[in-house]
């Protein structure tokens, strides 16, 4: 997963998405870190992004959508609770939160999201 590191959203997401991965599949970047030149961010990146085993770029809602389904159960019910919401809606939520991240929940002065999991 690469999420703005900058974000106070992204970041605890990102922390708890990892806490609740048992399988140890997810891993976390700061899209401002060292990556693939298509993952790193902007000044204001504003889409999340995940890469697949296959190397493949999702971005968005999709690239949650992509990552929900990684969680064990009774969490990965987010995925199929989502999938039921028509995919216009869903971009259009995603949308609103992207555009609106620092104003609710704010922004870092520094990046500190470093390499998940450690080591």
């Amino acid at each position: 997963m690469f999420l703005d590191g900058w974000c106070v959203l992204c970041d605890g997401l990102g922390r708890v998405l990892l806490a609740l991965d048992r399988g140890g599949r997810l891993r976390l970047l700061a899209q401002q870190s060292a990556g693939p030149a298509a993952a790193r961010g902007a000044e204001a990146p504003e889409t999340a992004i995940a890469e697949t085993r296959d190397g493949s770029l999702l971005r968005g809602e999709a690239a949650v959508r992509a990552i929900l389904w990684q969680l064990p159960s009774p969490f990965r019910g987010l995925a199929v609770l989502v999938q039921m919401i028509p995919p216009s809606l869903q971009a259009a939520a995603y949308r609103v939160v992207a555009r609106r991240r620092y104003r609710w929940f704010g922004r870092k002065t520094t990046c500190s999201v470093p390499s998940y999991p450690p080591g």
